[in-house]
């Protein structure tokens, strides 16, 4: 009974997240007409998300909401921290330029190319406001509600969340065998550190500057021209191949993989996962 009720629970988070997203969306594009800056609505939309989540995790989770995401601002390992967001940029930004030096990705054009200065530092704040908007939705989600509501072992949560977040995927971007792998080796491995340092403020940190690396400062379109907001380098790709990756960016690249296999198997033997089976 009660593992019938968690399911409910579960369902009804989710369910009622995506209905507040819809809302929001439909109300702020019914005012979009009073917006004559695309950053101001990107901006409003952003914190209206986080808003929403927010609003539906104290719904469902009435005390110590923090305590329970193990989300907490005391005592973080800034060492950590800086560790994870250097990780990310690095790993980020090392796949993609070799992707363009094997000429998968073109450089189109610079965001000083188009745009004068007021408005280059606004990209910059709005990509802010929107990647932690977008990290926070997706660790919230993922790693501190569905992680600690699933009635499971953690250990296998771990590849369970990571199976969820790779069918959710493809079901959204499609099927394609090297997305689907590298999009449940990243889940894994964001899995692991949460599961490792029981703190979300770890892949809070981490997600954030993914999400900020790969929209303002790399963005990936067969048209440049046609994107509504620039980010500092903008990148074209060619015909779709296991190394470019196409339309699916560095996820559908082999050469991602090989990358965050490396970081798993790192993390995993961190853990003595190795040694373990060994014994």
């Amino acid at each position: 009974m009660k593992k019938l009720v968690l399911v409910f629970k579960i369902l009804g988070f989710l369910i009622l997240n995506a209905l507040g997203l819809y809302i929001l969306e439909m109300t702020l594009n019914f005012f979009s007409v009073y917006f004559n800056n695309a950053y101001i609505f990107n901006i409003i939309y952003s914190l209206g998300t986080i808003l929403v989540l927010i609003l539906n995790t104290k719904l469902f989770i009435r005390k110590d909401t923090l305590n329970f995401l193990k989300l907490y601002f005391k005592n973080i390992d800034f060492k950590r921290v800086a560790y994870l967001v250097l990780l990310a940029s690095c790993l980020n930004i090392i796949v993609t330029l070799i992707l363009i030096f094997l000429r998968k990705y073109t450089v189109y054009n610079f965001i000083w190319d188009k745009l004068y200065i007021e408005d280059i530092l606004g990209v910059i704040f709005t990509g802010f406001i929107i990647s932690l908007s977008y990290s926070i939705i997706e660790e919230v989600i993922l790693r501190g509600y569905l992680f600690n509501m699933i009635p499971l072992k953690e250990e296998i949560n771990i590849v369970l969340i990571a199976l969820l977040y790779t069918t959710f995927n493809a079901l959204s971007r499609g099927f394609n065998f090297v997305f689907i792998i590298n999009t449940f080796l990243f889940a894994l491995f964001l899995n692991i550190i949460y599961y490792k340092y029981k703190n979300l403020i770890y892949t809070l940190s981490f997600t954030f500057i993914w999400f900020y690396i790969s929209n303002y400062i790399f963005s990936l379109s067969l048209d440049p021209e046609s994107l509504d907001i620039y980010s500092v380098v903008n990148l074209m790709y060619g015909s779709f191949d296991i190394i470019g990756g196409g339309e699916y960016g560095i996820f559908g690249s082999i050469v991602f993989s090989i990358f965050l296999l490396l970081i798993n198997l790192y993390e995993l033997k961190s853990l003595n996962v190795f040694h373990r089976w060994t014994l």
